[in-house]
């Protein structure tokens, strides 16, 4: 992990903070934290992790908003987070084997209280004028975003661009330049291409813990196992995979995305082709299932898109006329 502090100009009041953070950051790696100190946060009219995340084009990028703090009987401040977005605040132990082999029962790890503190100690807190940081390969499970409120920061980005185009360049052709608009920012919904499945095979040492109650395994010992990686190719905007929909399926199962592709693992625990297939099946079913509600709100995003546009360009030009 590597934390490096950013010395800025002085944030003033009014002033965009996610403008200001792109100006000190041209670009960010993924799987990277940016850290921005409340003191600029209080100061700013807009905080979005979603807007960063779709600037810089990166799939995993989290926010960590940190202010200092002092504890009882301890001397000196300390960083704390008093939110964060993009990843999982809390590392749960709870239920998962010690070096022993026996199971923690309470044990969590607040990740962000801990990723604040190192941060502010880099950051400073006199007149380093150090009000941001990036964390590099930052050590924390990244999470996906909701994707209605990544909808509205679109649609917030579609009035800013039209708002600025229209009072500095001024179009003479409306329809053209609409058309322009709706070609830039029109979002294309994900398809899945069931018919192009093609399946791969590995052995891999896996960990007793992930063998059920069934097998005779030693605990903290892995075993030799059969691994089916299916590979499935997919068209569409690559972000969506990363935003949960309003109405969504309770399911979870561990995939990753290559080159136009969703992989997912399955282990031939049982040595059985048809258990293989059922379960494939189960996961397709869900995946196909959770890209119908994701595809329902960007075609419902796209139908409003033209009329977000020319309501815009209209209530931009009465202003202008004022």
């Amino acid at each position: 992990m590597i934390i490096q502090p950013i010395k800025t100009s002085i944030f003033k009041e009014g002033d965009n903070l996610f403008n200001f953070i792109v100006h000190y950051f041209k670009k960010v790696p993924e799987r990277s934290v940016i850290v921005v100190t409340s003191k600029i946060v209080a100061l700013a009219e807009k905080r979005t992790a979603i807007e960063l995340k779709q600037k810089y084009s990166v799939k995993y990028l989290g926010i960590l908003i940190t202010d200092s703090r002092t504890i009882p009987l301890r001397a000196g401040i300390t960083g704390v987070a008093l939110g964060y977005a993009g990843f999982r605040g809390i590392k749960d132990y709870r239920g998962r084997p010690d070096i022993f082999g026996r199971k923690f029962k309470v044990s969590r790890v607040n990740v962000a209280d801990s990723l604040a503190t190192v941060a502010v100690f880099v950051m400073g807190e006199g007149n380093e004028q150090q009000p941001l940081a990036i964390i590099k390969k930052a050590p924390v499970e990244f999470n996906e975003y909701d994707l209605n409120a990544t909808l509205d920061a679109q649609f917030y980005r579609v009035k800013k661009d039209v708002e600025i185009k229209i009072k500095t360049l001024r179009p003479e052709n409306k329809k053209e330049y609409i058309d322009g608009q709706l070609e830039k920012y029109k979002i294309q919904p994900l398809i899945f291409r069931q018919d192009d499945l093609t399946v791969t095979t590995r052995e891999e040492m896996i960990r007793s813990e992930y063998f059920g109650s069934g097998f005779l395994v030693d605990p903290g010992k892995s075993y030799a196992k059969e691994v089916f990686s299916f590979h499935l190719p997919f068209s569409g905007d690559e972000s969506l995979l990363h935003c949960v929909p309003s109405a969504r399926i309770t399911w979870t199962e561990e995939v990753t995305v290559e080159d136009k592709e969703i992989v997912f693992d399955i282990i031939n625990f049982y040595n059985d082709a048809e258990k293989i297939k059922a379960e494939k099946d189960r996961i397709l079913k869900y995946l196909i299932e959770q890209a119908e509600h994701i595809n329902k709100q960007v075609n419902q995003y796209n139908s409003n898109l033209e009329q977000i546009i020319r309501n815009t360009i209209g209530q931009t030009k009465d202003k202008i006329t004022q």
